[in-house]
């Protein structure tokens, strides 16, 4: 992180502060965004010829435009010039990466849907373009070829430049494509800072403080451990056994790398979310608990040889952790063991640390 682009996020951080637009985002970031295009081809559709002819192609008129209907971000329905019935779902990504599996579900769902399946439907996924890359070098549209992905870049080239009849809405809309442009150099920060040779593993604490003056830490903390596992440099002993993985919680991306060979009827891997790097043994979604089945004490033992084979001089934390199996309505336990890394870790020595704890695992596990 040089110090001219640290300066110059935090001049994109103090634009933000006093920008209308974001002051309104701040309750809810990603629908915020859907509610701005809702309410633009809902209601102003006149204006935004571009913006139409991109999400209701052949627009005769609109029956209605509905945000997070059956999970869907945004839906638009609209009878087309030549009187067939269209349906557009638009999955906006913000906050977040896409995810390929949740488009594989979204596929399914409008084609359970009855009111759909006699319509011409059209998918879109929105995000930055800087995201849209990254899962695209990531094969993440194979399987989901009928998705279009259109970035946030190419979107605020579609807004109107103005609402006619509507001075404050012109100003309004003004407001926001500043807030965007501002937002798109603070998400495109957290890819370039995470993909250099010195990057560290978690973002610098002085950027998550600039951060939180306007509340995007933690969009940004999720965006910045994504783009460390879309860009795999961090790669695992051998690719076929494992399952990688990026969730979120705590405010945080929580990198998995799960192995799928089983053993014991557990499955085994390693975790890093923000500063704890863990390994861990857990249930196989809708199987019975792990209670009956092995000793925890065998397997902190065994998980602290692991750690202390691979980071011999850090100290080790951590038990063990309830959940309620999803498909069971059972209660099921996830065993880890920790260590904490330093803020200096960087994404270079991990690297190593992650390639030798799944060779392990993945000898243990023969």
């Amino acid at each position: 992180m040089t110090d001219k682009s640290f300066d110059e996020l935090k001049k994109c951080i103090q634009r933000l502060e006093s920008n209308l637009a974001f002051a309104m985002t701040l309750g809810s970031k990603e629908l915020f965004h859907s509610n701005i295009i809702a309410w633009l081809i809902q209601h102003n559709s006149s204006s935004c010829i571009k913006l139409m002819n991109l999400f209701a192609p052949s627009c005769a008129s609109i029956i209605s435009v509905n945000r997070e209907e059956k999970h869907f971000d945004l839906l638009i329905r609209f009878k087309s010039t030549d009187g067939k019935q269209c349906c557009t779902v638009i999955e906006n990504k913000v906050k977040a990466f896409p995810d390929s599996e949740q488009l594989k579900r979204y596929n399914e769902k409008t084609a359970e849907l009855k009111e759909l399946k006699e319509a011409v439907v059209y998918r879109f996924l929105l995000a930055p373009q800087k995201s849209l890359e990254l899962f695209n070098e990531q094969k993440g549209l194979s399987g989901n070829e009928n998705w279009k992905p259109v970035s946030y870049e190419e979107l605020l080239q579609l807004l109107p430049e103005n609402i006619a009849n509507d001075d404050f809405a012109t100003l309004f809309l003004k407001s926001y494509k500043k807030m965007m442009q501002d937002l798109l150099s603070i998400l495109d920060y957290a890819v370039k800072t995470s993909s250099q040779n010195d990057s560290l593993i978690f973002p610098p604490e002085a950027v998550l403080e600039e951060l939180e003056k306007i509340r995007f830490a933690d969009v940004f903390k999720k965006l910045y451990g994504s783009a460390i596992m879309h860009q795999n440099r961090c790669d695992v002993c051998n690719k076929a056994l494992w399952l990688a993985t990026i969730g979120y919680a705590q405010n945080s991306a929580c990198l998995k790398w799960t192995c799928t060979r089983q053993k014991e009827g557990l499955e085994f891997g390693v975790e890093l979310m923000t500063n704890k790097l863990a390994v861990f043994a857990q249930v196989p979604d809708g199987s019975e608990p792990v209670d009956k089945r092995i000793n925890e004490k065998t397997l902190k033992k065994l998980f602290e040889s692991w750690l202390a084979e691979v980071l011999p001089k850090y100290k080790l934390n951590g038990g063990l952790n309830k959940f309620k199996n999803s498909k069971t309505k059972v209660d099921g336990t996830y065993r880890y063991r920790y260590v904490k890394l330093p803020e200096t870790f960087s994404v270079e020595q991990f690297a190593p640390v992650l390639k030798k704890l799944t060779e392990i695992i993945a000898a243990y596990t023969e």
